[in-house]
């Protein structure tokens, strides 16, 4: 019996390789696509959790007009953007490099010297501080001691120190204003583009800078002070508006758009906080009332802007006064005020005066 059973289990695999053909074509049929797609997202996982953040958020794309967030911005200023600036700032400092170097040349091989005149008058006011001299002894020196004081390095250095002084603030002058625009806002590599337009590749800058015109002082001085105050910062802008004027006198001029600044910030918080503040200034508007117009322009702000400033301006005056005496007030600010050089002004007229009087 037992080799009985064993012939046919053995004879069992015969017979079903024996079956008929329709037996092997009979397949299980295909799954419906719905169920395809549901076993694909059930049983389909990424290999961790970040990498299926960062699929998700691939995928999802802000629609074209949709403004991007603050954090953004400033995220990409950080990266990108900065290192531009930095080349920017590298190149525009090769260029003025160079041509201060070019002007050594110049100065020594042809007539028509590179340098500019004030710079030979800044270099002998300074060698006649480091005399114990008073610097108007130099004819022509109509600016303040402060400026023949930073330039003394030109006769301890080397001439060309003040010209390299005078580079620096140029481009920091460009970092000043690169701030500025980011502060309101502009794109880093929009307000990367205009400084580099504007200021760092503008050949009057670079010219002005490495001749050796104090021009470029003053300038970041005011810029140091706009930017300032549109962060906020009243006092320390005051301060950088106090040395420009000392500096140079018509940095005056800027006092009034500075104040009606310093105004208009604090009218528009008024009316931020109270609805009915349009009602008044309304009124008051219409009444052109002098006194209340007093009242209105003494706020906070514009007070401590005034007073640090002019504290500036006077302790810098008093005491180059006790230094040089009634010279320096002559020399520095008063002859600005009745001098009649038709060279030395920004009238439309002074090319046909300066070839009449020539």
């Amino acid at each position: 019996m037992l080799r009985g059973s064993r012939q046919a289990a053995r004879s069992q695999p015969s017979a079903a390789a024996a079956a008929p053909p329709q037996a092997e074509r009979a397949r299980p049929a295909p799954p419906r696509p719905g169920r395809r797609l549901q076993l694909h997202t059930t049983h389909a996982r990424p290999p961790n959790g970040r990498q299926a953040t960062a699929g998700a958020a691939s995928c999802r794309r802000a629609p074209a007009g949709a403004a991007r967030p603050p954090s953004a911005t400033m995220a990409e200023g950080r990266r990108g953007p900065g290192l531009g600036l930095g080349a920017a700032l590298s190149a525009a400092l090769l260029w003025r490099l160079g041509l201060v170097l070019y002007g050594l040349y110049q100065d020594g091989a042809m007539r028509l010297r590179y340098t500019d005149v004030d710079y030979r008058v800044f270099t002998d006011a300074a060698r006649l501080v480091t005399q114990g001299r008073s610097p108007y002894g130099r004819a022509t020196y109509r600016y303040t001691p402060l400026l023949a004081w930073l330039l003394t390095p030109n006769v301890y250095l080397a001439e060309a120190f003040g010209k390299l002084l005078f580079v620096a603030g140029d481009l920091a002058a460009a970092g000043v204003a690169y701030r500025a625009l980011r502060g309101r806002g502009v794109p880093a590599g929009q307000a990367c583009g205009c400084c580099a337009a504007a200021w760092l590749f503008n050949p009057l800058p670079m010219a002005v800078s490495s001749r050796g015109n104090a021009e470029a002082l003053v300038a970041l001085l005011v810029l140091a002070a706009l930017q300032l105050l549109q962060e906020g910062s009243v006092g320390k802008a005051a301060v950088c508006y106090g040395l420009a004027v000392h500096l140079k006198i018509y940095p005056l001029t800027y006092a009034l758009p500075i104040a009606l600044h310093l105004m208009g910030r604090r009218r528009g918080g008024e009316k931020a906080a109270a609805g009915a503040g349009s009602d008044k200034l309304a009124k008051f508007m219409t009444m052109g009332c002098l006194r209340q117009l007093v009242v209105k322009m003494l706020n906070r702000d514009l007070l401590l802007f005034g007073t640090v400033a002019g504290a500036v301006l006077a302790a810098l005056t008093m005491a180059f006064y006790r230094l040089y005496g009634w010279e320096f007030l002559e020399h520095a600010y008063l002859y600005h005020l009745t001098r009649r050089d038709i060279r030395h002004n920004f009238s439309p007229y002074f090319y046909m005066l300066t070839a009449v009087a020539l």
